[in-house]
């Protein structure tokens, strides 16, 4: 019997042995062709540590092979290594590749990697090094990017086709991402636990959108859902508590937002022409939803319980059919009746059509059918916000597809300095405190910043190309020529922070009216 033991142990030697085709320098291959693939010592034992360089080729027993992945484990619970540098040629990371490589902190990846691994980078302490977007192609490594710096911005390689399944899931840092037009699918919670992250757009080429894709983003204010998306999953909101502003333009309107307390304005589209039922039923914050030219239905308990509804603008000269009286019903455990959007919104239609909306079964109940957009192609009426510092937001209602005309005002011993228009700085293009916008196409934003004018009432910005203003939660100063201290102050004189800044600079702050001195010179900004 020991005999044969024996004679087992022996045979299985060889295998042992060949867990893998070569060690060369180190690193552990195996061979197919001409390929070369970087491999484990043995499955469930790694002893890889300190810095690894996996090269562009290899030579063994005579013959050279270019080194194109590395396979799945390959580098599995190496809690040792530090530091990883793959040269260009590898075009694949397998799954778990790097997983639990607790001390890594560098690895450099060339642009020929074009797919990466689930959970590749899982459990490391990598962020140095990031490659310009090439990460984003194929399967992405899941919280592979869990310790990014505070305020990262990333913007995604063009070419990327997919964002992958939780490809940035608890990137907590994450406050802004850009999304190239080659992408066509964002898939399950690509975005989830992004708590970080305020803001996205989405551009027109994505078709699908997964489930769970911004779950629990806590700070996510605003989204754009652009026409080209056909397919979105479940729970794709849910837990995105700041939610405020949404505006949709693909066909159908599911129910993504329903439960959505923070949201306070819909803004539906022209390509909009379904909405199913309940898709935005008790969503209690909701005061305006503006319903697009093409919408022609609209489902069962669509805005039951938005009880605080206030504003509703139906675009469609020939009203939509809704399922019936429940459409914007509310229930009795509110304060008001249960008909109380009917009596108390104000339903806004096209010119000509007050007549039709008030013999059609659904919509004659309401009791303020006001007749007061001019509809004409795509003329419709959409709002404009301007934040000044110091007054708040004031809504316009606007016409679409048209520019508006707006006095920017000052307080006294206040001149202006910042003028953003959605993003962009727009100072100098006021005339006379006056200020011109582009066609307004959507619900748009205006900030506006002061500063202390000690000449008296100016309408006219500062000569020079220092800037500060606040939006979305962050500060922003630009155009410093050399570094100054600044320091900022709530309005009952506390000082929140001091620092020395340079050039461009960005300090997120909580919402609420500033002031802030850099240098000399004083500025009220309000977030």
């Amino acid at each position: 019997m020991k005999r044969h033991l024996l004679l087992l142990l022996v045979a299985l030697l060889p295998i042992l042995a060949n867990a893998y085709d070569a060690k060369i320098d180190g690193i552990y291959y195996d061979f197919s062709g001409d390929e070369a693939i970087v491999t484990y010592e043995s499955e469930g034992f790694n002893s890889y540590s300190g810095t690894v360089a996996i090269p562009e080729s290899v030579t063994y027993s005579g013959k050279t092979y270019r080194v194109t992945s590395i396979r799945e484990y390959a580098f599995y619970g190496c809690s040792s290594l530090s530091s990883v540098t793959i040269l260009e040629g590898v075009t694949s990371i397998g799954d778990m590749a790097f997983y639990e490589c607790s001390s890594l902190t560098s690895i450099t990846i060339p642009e020929s990697v074009t797919s990466i691994g689930d959970y590749a980078f899982n459990g490391t302490a990598w962020y140095d090094n990031l490659p310009d977007g090439l990460l984003y192609a194929g399967k992405v490594a899941y919280k592979y990017m869990g310790a990014m710096p505070d305020g990262t911005e990333i913007t995604l390689k063009d070419g990327t086709s997919q964002i992958a399944d939780y490809a940035f899931r608890d990137c907590s840092s994450l406050t802004s991402i850009t999304i190239p037009s080659s992408v066509t699918s964002i898939s399950r919670g690509a975005f989830s636990g992004c708590t970080g992250l305020t803001s996205i757009t989405i551009p027109n080429s994505v078709t699908s959108i997964g489930d769970g894709t911004f779950y629990n983003c806590t700070s996510l204010r605003s989204i754009n859902i652009p026409e080209s998306v056909t397919s979105i999953g479940d729970k794709v909101f849910q837990d995105c508590n700041k939610l405020s502003s949404v505006i949709i333009n693909c066909p159908i309107v599911g129910s993504w937002f329903s439960h959505k307390s923070s949201i306070t304005e819909f803004f539906l589209g022209k390509n909009v022409t379904n909405i199913e039922e309940n898709a935005f039923s008790d969503c209690s914050g909701l005061t305006t939803v503006t319903i697009g030219s093409s919408v022609t239905t609209i489902g069962d308990d669509a805005f039951e319980n938005c009880y605080r509804l206030t504003t509703i603008y139906c675009l469609n000269p020939v009203p939509p059919t809704c399922a019936g009286l429940e459409t914007f019903v509310c229930g009795n455990k509110y304060v008001r009746d249960i008909y109380d959007v009917y009596n108390y919104a104000t339903l806004h239609v096209p010119m000509g059509s007050k007549e039709a909306y008030s013999s059609a079964y659904e919509w004659r109940y309401f009791n303020k059918i006001k007749e007061d957009m001019e509809m004409n192609g795509q003329m419709y009426y959409t709002t404009l916000s301007v934040n000044q510092a110091g007054d708040g937001y004031v809504k316009h209602y606007v016409k679409a597809d048209e520019p508006y005309t707006l006095f920017i005002g000052s307080e006294v011993g206040m001149r202006i300095n910042t003028v953003m228009f959605n993003g962009e700085d727009v100072t100098d293009r006021l005339v006379d405190g006056y200020y011109t916008t582009p066609v307004i196409t959507r619900p748009s934003k205006i900030f506006v910043s002061f500063e202390l004018d000690p000449d008296g009432i100016s309408y006219t910005p500062a000569d020079d190309n220092l800037h500060v203003y606040g939006t979305e939660g962050s500060l922003y100063v630009s155009g410093l020529a050399e570094p100054q201290g600044m320091s900022v102050y709530t309005l009952d004189g506390k000082l929140t922070s001091t620092q020395t800044i340079e050039g461009d600079t960005k300090l997120k702050l909580n919402e609420g009216i500033y002031i802030i001195k850099v240098g000399e010179r004083t500025f009220k900004v309000q977030l």
